[in-house]
């Protein structure tokens, strides 16, 4: 059998590390390979094996939205994209799958819908439907994984919600929410936790 291998393409460090170890857990033979940007992506795609899968987050800093799509695409068309946004206008999801993804994932999802897209895809499915933002009750959400790395840059309320384009009161109903899912009593623990298990409080699949 095929050895798996994916390309995951994320400009946060402790995010890309937790999308990593998500994947290390779930498909412990796939070969995995970090980016963190699209110009890197570009580099390293070639490279990759027929029938890889791009993990790609579009809010990069050398990255234009889902032209980017277009960009990998076109760098290893041997290889298959499948988008991670926080965005999920309709018009968004339409233009990546029009340049080719082969499907769109909000980073509100339950990460066990990311997983089981993978395991669709591995499985044969060509096109797979855009999961529902709905997040498991055990689980930290993308998103709230996102917020959680940015609060481990030492950043406010405020910057993380001008960083990742929310609503400051967005913010804190996520940080509430990490708080309560990690059983902690603040956002300082919340931190110590994921940083004391080298970022390892990843979005569960189990």
């Amino acid at each position: 059998m095929r050895r798996q291998s994916f390309l995951v393409v994320d400009d946060h460090p402790i995010f890309r590390h937790a999308l990593l170890a998500l994947l290390a857990e779930e498909f412990p033979d796939a070969r995995l390979t970090p980016a963190g940007s699209l110009d890197e992506a570009l580099r390293l795609a070639p490279a990759q094996p027929p029938g890889h899968i791009a993990l790609l987050d579009l809010h990069l800093p050398d990255s234009h939205g889902a032209d980017a799509v277009l960009e990998l695409r076109r760098a290893a068309p041997h290889g298959r994209v499948i988008v991670l946004s926080a965005e999920t206008r309709q018009e968004l999801q339409r233009r990546t799958l029009q340049n080719g993804a082969t499907a769109f994932v909000p980073k509100t999802a339950d990460p066990r819908l990311l997983i089981e897209r993978l395991r669709q895809l591995l499985g044969g499915s060509d096109a797979l439907e855009t999961p529902p933002p709905t997040p498991a009750p055990a689980a930290l959400t993308l998103r709230q994984m996102e917020v959680l790395v940015e609060l481990a840059r030492g950043r406010t309320s405020k910057e993380v919600a001008l960083s990742l384009g929310l609503g400051v009161e967005t913010v804190k109903t996520h940080i509430a929410e990490i708080v309560r899912r990690l059983g902690v009593r603040n956002r300082t623990e919340a931190i110590r936790i994921f940083l004391s298990a080298d970022g390892q409080a990843a979005p569960r699949a189990d």
